[in-house]
């Protein structure tokens, strides 16, 4: 299968196409692993959504199920921050999670993230729309916070 518009065409992912599109997709976004086993995934995490234009991203992270409790969210998060903020020069970072998640509001809040609000029936999982938290970090913040 083959679509084009005026002047673009998309194709469906071909293995071939692993060298010109792992550049792109893989920028800030990373595959985690324990130091004491690292050949497990335990998870992955990314700055995503990148605008050098308005130097903002948005944070995104999973930590396998068997593996919470553990503090690697919250480890891992705080580090893409830095990364977001010292080597890449973002101004702005925010992360969004499922309101009916705490945990990965605790983990944004716990690093200094700010609440921002509340993004009503954003997202639609199976028949039901899902609120979405909006929570940010700006630079200033994390200056402050991790007195860099």
């Amino acid at each position: 299968m083959r679509l084009e518009t005026e002047r673009l065409l998309l194709k469906p992912y071909k293995h071939e196409f692993a060298d010109v599109i792992y550049p792109v997709v893989s920028q800030a976004e990373f595959a985690v692993f324990t130091k004491g086993n690292p050949e497990k995934y335990i998870g992955n995490c990314g700055l995503v959504s990148i605008s050098n234009s308005h130097q903002k991203a948005e944070i995104a992270y999973f930590i396998d199920k068997n593996e919470w409790g553990k503090g690697y969210a919250t480890e891992v998060a705080s580090f893409m921050i830095g990364y977001g903020f010292e080597k890449l020069g973002l101004e702005r970072i925010y992360g969004r999670c499922m309101s009916r998640n705490p945990a990965s509001r605790k983990v944004m809040e716990k690093i200094g993230f700010q609440f921002e609000g509340t993004l009503r029936h954003d997202v639609k999982k199976g028949r039901e729309f899902e609120d979405l938290d909006l929570l940010s970090i700006l630079r200033s913040d994390f200056e402050e916070l991790y007195g860099v």
